[in-house]
């Protein structure tokens, strides 16, 4: 969030992000004091059954959708909030696991939020996905091994909230993507990727960087002026 204010020009001094953990069953005493909350990644699955898993998903029934609290949902946080609300499910993907680049195409409703773009390559480290949509929310582009990309919640026509199954925080760290690199160094050890396909992306990503950098920013704006948080 903040390079992307000041990528635009915008003031991020304000920007302070509190953190939960919500596997430890830590949440807000007060949704309130917050403008908004972020759903991030995991190794588990939006449809196992651990118990922190279900309390997020009531938590996300009971306060988060129902409040209509702005939220961004990003790979894990895009399939849980899905999961959690009635016609969503999340699956393990029937294609694999995918990584890296891999660049989606918007739906109407995707151009309408993102500038009339067509396509959007952002980065990705995953192996489950969102099957269907609950009846709040719509689709904002996807490719045939993935359908949904991304979505938009919706309450009287005004979005509540953004997910991603793409990683656009990954830009925050510069191209030589720390983050990302650690993690598709698990999935090879966890055996979702081979070595090779660890080798090729990343020589893919190094070639790429600029546009997925470019793009990843521009996502995060238009989520950020539409969530209200710029």
């Amino acid at each position: 969030l903040q390079q992307t204010c000041e990528h635009f020009g915008k003031d991020s001094t304000e920007i302070s992000i509190d953190i939960f953990r919500v596997q430890n069953y830590e949440y807000p005493k007060d949704f309130d004091q917050y403008d908004g909350i972020i759903l991030p990644g995991s190794f588990s699955g939006a449809y196992e059954e651990d118990e922190w898993i279900q309390k997020l998903k009531q938590v996300i029934q009971s306060t988060i959708h129902s409040r209509n609290v702005p939220t961004l949902g990003v790979c894990f946080g895009h399939q849980v909030l899905a999961h959690a609300l009635d016609g969503g499910e999340a699956i393990k993907n029937p294609h694999g696991s995918q990584v890296a680049i891999r660049t989606f195409d918007t739906t109407d409703t995707g151009k309408e939020y993102f500038g009339g773009k067509v396509q959007i390559p952002l980065l990705y480290t995953h192996s489950d996905r969102v099957e269907t949509l609950p009846s709040c929310a719509q689709s904002l582009g996807g490719y045939d091994k993935v359908p949904i990309e991304a979505a938009v919640y919706q309450k009287d026509g005004n979005p509540t909230a953004f997910t991603f199954q793409a990683h656009p925080e990954y830009a925050s760290e510069g191209p030589e993507q720390p983050t990302f690199r650690a993690i598709i160094n698990k999935m090879v050890k966890l055996k979702l990727i081979t070595e090779e396909q660890r080798r090729l992306e990343v020589e893919n990503l190094n070639q790429n960087w600029e546009s997925v950098y470019k793009h990843s920013i521009e996502v995060m704006y238009a989520v950020s002026t539409n969530l209200g948080w710029l």
